[in-house]
């Protein structure tokens, strides 16, 4: 049995969640992230859940911004000092140098004293207060090519800070925490997994025959929903997809996400002219960022949902197709053999193998049928409901031990 609500007065938890977040058009699957873990939190019970304050590192006005500070969960919304941010660049220039800078620092106290515990922390922060570190991943160790020498630099400085602090991080995989481990054997940090679930939910509306007609959809579709980063690897589906078409084989594809590479700012140019150069452009629909409600409807009407990617921390676009309960066929490198253990409708092929690609969507393709299936969506919807709660908890049980109270199961005792 749940256990009963309790007004914000007599919450359990001590301490206020100070959950910082910047939207970057060029990395929207961070926002999202938020998105999930706030809308995680929500479903809990006011017994369960600690208080949440988002701290905003870009303005209020942006749209994402305006999306979760209206969430049930989240009590307020502060915005980063000046001076806070001044002292943050100096930190990430040179941490553990400037602790002169201490006496001019003030912790952030917006409760009467509150304790606080800020996530999620990238790098430790010379200010004084309790912190929940994060780390996506370390691609930058495994595709240095990818990066700047400034970029791999600051990242080693970040993950090497991170490693030697007496605190906690939160990692969002188990390949991602071997990872880390390998990289820092002798971390003093406490590592914790948090597999993050998407929130997703479709309501099962008519509209996916509106975006259909908006965005010129054919009726069966593949799906990639990345943004066009060089390790996405969408080149490989697109040379897949040509090895099929020169054996008489056409399967439509649908791109959305982000058209640009900061690290490889040719890149984009290099996939849209593959697709010319190869006579592609018919069957190959690139939408760019297009708005969250309308790809919701792209997931449901898609056939599958492909990820080819060569490097995740844990894949937003398997765990958005989990929820709508759309085939999967996504490359075989650890992470996502670690989501799609349990999977029945999904399947793997080899990493940056365009042939093998080809093979598994020529096997498949004839037996996915165009979406939505309201069955399986439903039939997913009750799975992800479960799947979001027991990850709610489990992040507020490391929130606990991050903030150093006792257990949760403790707390509810002492009540």
């Amino acid at each position: 049995m749940p256990s009963p609500a309790l007004s914000p007065s007599k919450a359990i938890r001590p301490y206020r969640l100070c959950v910082e977040f910047a939207q970057n058009e060029r990395w929207l699957g961070g926002a999202i992230y938020i998105e999930n873990l706030l809308s995680s939190l929500g479903k809990l019970c006011e017994v369960e859940r600690p208080s949440v304050t988002l701290v905003l590192r870009t303005g209020a006005d942006i749209s994402f911004a305006k999306k979760l500070v209206s969430m049930p969960i989240v009590s307020g919304a502060q915005r980063i000092s000046m001076i806070y941010r001044a002292v943050r660049k100096l930190n990430d220039l040179s941490w553990g140098r400037l602790t002169w800078l201490l006496r001019l620092i003030r912790p952030l106290q917006t409760d009467g004293g509150r304790l606080e515990l800020w996530f999620p922390a990238i790098a430790r922060s010379i200010i004084p207060r309790r912190e929940l570190y994060w780390i996506a991943d370390l691609q930058h160790r495994h595709m240095p090519h990818l990066f700047t020498k400034e970029e791999l630099e600051q990242r080693d400085r970040w993950f090497a800070g991170i490693a030697e602090a007496p605190g906690h991080v939160v990692l969002s995989s188990e390949s991602a925490r071997a990872d880390f481990l390998r990289q820092y054997p002798n971390a003093r940090v406490t590592s914790h997994v948090w597999h993050f679930c998407s929130t997703l939910r479709p309501d099962g509306s008519e509209r996916h025959a509106e975006v259909r007609s908006r965005y010129g959809l054919t009726e069966k579709f593949i799906y990639i929903p990345n943004q066009f980063w060089k390790h996405k690897d969408h080149l490989t589906a697109l040379e897949a997809l040509l090895q099929l078409k020169t054996r008489g084989v056409r399967i439509p594809l649908v791109c959305t996400g982000f058209q640009g590479d900061y690290r490889q700012p040719d890149h984009f140019a290099k996939v849209e002219g593959f697709i010319q150069d190869t006579g592609l452009a018919d069957q190959t629909k690139l939408l760019g960022v297009i708005p969250r409600r309308d790809q919701i409807e792209v997931f449901r009407m898609a056939a599958a949902v492909v990820q080819p990617s060569l490097f995740e921390g844990w894949s937003t676009v398997i765990e958005d197709a989990k929820a709508i309960g759309r085939p999967i066929l996504a490359s075989d490198i650890d992470v996502h053999r670690e989501q799609l253990s349990q999977v029945a409708n999904s399947a793997l092929f080899r990493a940056g193998d365009a042939s093998d690609l080809a093979e598994r969507l020529a096997e498949l393709w004839p037996a996915w049928e165009a979406g939505p299936d309201l069955g399986r969506e439903a039939d997913a919807q009750a799975l992800t409901e479960q799947r979001i709660i027991e990850a709610a908890r489990e992040f507020v049980s490391i929130a606990d031990e991050a903030a150093g109270l006792a257990t949760a199961s403790t707390l509810l005792e002492e009540t």
